[in-house]
């Protein structure tokens, strides 16, 4: 078992100055039971988080600050031919800026309406090289996006993916089926109970919670 906690302080002097007198027993009951690893020293504020840093260390990986291969990884594992070229990872998402602190929502629940969807979609296809989004029923070329990328999941889209699941269908079938992306695919599955973290092929960038509002 391996336990990583990023940002679960932060360096404001009111959170140090907390900190030696704030007690955790669960947490410290646990880690007695885990066997500590050399800290994470990386900077705050650094493009590449710490989760990542530790799991890029433990894939042997090397890269400099916000240049490790997740979205070159998680391309191919969608049959793209990555080539040499940069990729990233992009994530709509809602932020909520104060002025002591930001706070983003879970990228689940923006419910972006298809039409926005669609807009999004053909303004980062614009990106790409002007090219028009396939229709759903094109066969996915290399490099292409599906064209269900941004669409919301409905009720009935969700059932009909289970019921293919449960039929036997593989997470690469799925996603031909769906016109979605192999990671978007078994993060639905992981949030409908299908499968566990164990289970899944590809890396995915955040965990989506669960029906109950726990993290899968």
């Amino acid at each position: 078992m391996h336990l990583l906690i990023p940002f679960a302080s932060a360096l404001a002097q009111e959170a140090l100055q907390v900190l030696p007198s704030l007690a955790l027993p669960n947490l410290e009951r646990l880690l007695k039971r885990l066997t500590p690893q050399p800290p994470d020293r990386g900077d705050a504020n650094t493009l590449s988080p710490p989760h990542e840093r530790a799991l890029a260390a433990a894939w042997g990986w090397r890269g400099d600050d916000g240049a490790l291969p997740f979205a070159a990884l998680a391309a191919a594992g969608d049959g793209v031919d990555v080539q040499s070229r940069a990729w990233g990872l992009v994530t709509p998402a809602h932020w909520q800026v104060g002025r002591d602190h930001i706070t983003m929502a879970d990228p689940d629940a923006l419910g972006l309406p298809e039409h926005e969807s669609r807009a999004l979609f053909e303004a980062v296809r614009a990106m790409e090289g002007g090219r028009a989004a396939p229709a759903p029923s094109e066969e996915r070329k290399g490099g292409d996006m599906p064209a269900n990328t941004f669409v919301r999941w409905t009720p009935e889209e969700e059932e009909r993916l289970a019921a293919a699941f449960d039929a036997g269908k593989s997470s690469a079938e799925l996603a031909k089926l769906h016109n979605r992306s192999r990671a978007a695919i078994e993060a639905r599955l992981l949030k409908l109970g299908k499968i566990d973290v164990s289970a899944l092929t590809v890396q995915l960038r955040y965990l989506p919670k669960s029906a109950d509002g726990a993290h899968a």
